[in-house]
């Protein structure tokens, strides 16, 4: 059964969003296929449920159009693309929808690999999911559960179809109790890091090109909050060492500016480039995302050969790599998005942003 509703209409992100900036308690629907799509457009039909509850509709499991496999990797590249770690700091409620031809394999995402999805992403907290089914029978799988003798799934609601049977699943979520997926990753700890843990990112570039700007805007969501980053201006880098910082869903890393000689700025290229490679050994392949900053109309043969040491320095990791232009007023034309595909041939992303402090700075 299709879904049509308001769940639909709104992309994902604008869901998060909204759902983010609402004092009321968040839904998320996830699962595979049409049924879950119905679940959210009936409950978001439903006066009483929107109420109470802002819903999300997640989507399928799927990444770029292909259905992801149960795992750690998989779970985190999911909630990514679905943008889910936007809603950090925030109680919510899941509901897993179900329908028959997944329970009973027909379907392209098969029951057994979203029980390893839910495991993966929520771990022993996925008892606290409410499962919806389309059929009326419990699948197998969830009765055979070693835990339940315990703690089986939170609530379990069949044969959902009609919005007459919606307040089942009022019922359902109103029983259950919401939580806060844990995204800061413990360094003094383990430092294990869960589907819900925030991404890791790690920025290079030239000394002024806006570093440090970029990480406190990804980390703090503003210029003006006291930050670990230290933004300086474009004569002179001010970041000394690696320096992480994490909040908002990212955990980035700031690296010492190129650039510089060992006559002016704080860090020579060569100490930078040293202080890099030793980093980078220590960490290996664990970072999501690996971000060059370049100035717009600063762009020039340094930018690309620094680029060029990063790609060698990062093998196997074109996937990760992206760019990242600042003190872009009027965005990116056409010959320069160009311009930055011929001078980057290996980045297949990259943006641009203007944070007008930043681009302020510049023009002292």
């Amino acid at each position: 059964m299709a879904g049509t509703g308001h769940s639909q209409a709104r992309s994902v992100f604008k869901q998060v969003k909204d759902a983010r900036d609402t004092a009321k308690h968040v839904v998320v629907v996830i699962g595979h296929g049409d049924y879950r799509s119905t679940i959210a457009s009936l409950m978001t039909s439903t006066p009483v449920l929107t109420d109470m509850y802002s819903i999300v509709d997640a989507g399928p499991f799927s990444v770029s159009g292909k259905n992801i496999e149960g795992g750690l990797s998989g779970a985190r590249k999911w909630i990514s693309s679905r943008h889910l770690s936007r809603l950090y700091g925030r109680e919510i409620k899941i509901i897993w929808a179900s329908d028959s031809d997944t329970i009973k394999n027909k379907s392209s995402s098969t029951f057994s690999n979203q029980l390893d999805i839910m495991w993966a992403m929520f771990g022993t907290k996925r008892y606290k999911l409410v499962v919806v089914l389309e059929g009326n029978e419990i699948p197998k799988q969830i009765e055979r559960e070693d835990y339940n003798k315990k703690q089986d799934y939170h609530n379990i609601v069949v044969g959902c179809t009609q919005i007459e049977q919606v307040q089942l699943v009022l019922t359902a979520l109103d029983k259950t109790g919401a939580f806060t997926m844990s995204m800061d990753i413990d360094l003094a700890g383990t430092g294990m890091i869960t589907a819900w843990s925030n991404e890791k990112i790690i920025l290079f570039g030239r000394t002024g090109s806006g570093k440090s700007t970029v990480a406190r805007m990804l980390t703090q969501g503003s210029l003006d909050s006291c930050s670990n980053f230290i933004s300086g201006s474009s004569a002179k880098g001010v970041t000394k060492d690696v320096t992480s910082e994490q909040g908002r869903g990212w955990f980035v890393t700031d690296t010492p500016g190129f650039g510089e000689t060992k006559t002016e700025g704080t860090v020579p290229t060569e100490a930078a480039i040293q202080k890099l490679k030793t980093f980078m050994s220590k960490v290996g392949g664990t970072h999501a995302h690996f971000i060059c900053v370049i100035r717009h109309g600063r762009i020039d043969y340094y930018d690309e050969m620094l680029w060029k040491f990063f790609v060698k320095l990062l093998p196997n990791a074109e996937e990760n790599l992206s760019i990242v232009v600042t003190c872009c007023e009027t965005g990116l034309s056409e010959s320069e998005k160009d311009d930055l595909r011929r001078r980057f041939n290996e980045c297949k992303r990259f943006t641009w942003v203007n944070f007008k402090t930043l681009s302020d700075e510049y023009k002292k």
